[in-house]
């Protein structure tokens, strides 16, 4: 089963450490570090799943979350957004929005609760248990 995950992240160390972390569970994964890198990507390849970082000097996640789910295919694909920065009122208030994210993570975390937060919207741990 092929796994897209798009990983907006302008920090290379950052995007670095996502990708290394879910390209062990078989994820291709796909770093932009723009706005105009992830439309790019959007028109170019099936995305299955998104982790947006909201503090990004090109677009904030929070709005990046808003042009993916104007996008028909991608209106309902699962979005993680890490925050170093948002307050959990910040999130509550994006949660209000009709293109919220899926779940939202305050940075830094550990490794295993960036994973389980994505598989709580995007299973993919159960997946690769039955198929060993």
């Amino acid at each position: 089963m092929v796994k897209n995950l798009l990983v907006y992240e302008s920090d290379s160390a950052n995007a670095g450490k996502l990708s290394a972390l879910f390209e062990q569970f078989g994820f291709t994964v796909i770093v932009a570090a723009s706005e105009h890198e992830v439309m790019e990507i959007l028109d170019k390849t099936k995305i299955n799943a998104f982790i947006v970082r909201a503090e990004n000097p090109d677009m904030q996640g929070f709005m990046l979350c808003k042009k993916i789910r104007a996008l028909n295919l991608y209106a309902s694909r699962p979005i993680l957004l890490l925050s170093s920065d948002a307050s959990e009122e910040n999130f509550e208030a994006h949660r209000k929005f009709p293109y919220h994210a899926d779940y939202y993570l305050r940075i830094p975390t550990d490794d295993e609760t960036i994973l389980a937060s994505m598989n709580a919207i995007y299973p993919f741990l159960d997946a690769l248990a039955a198929e060993e």
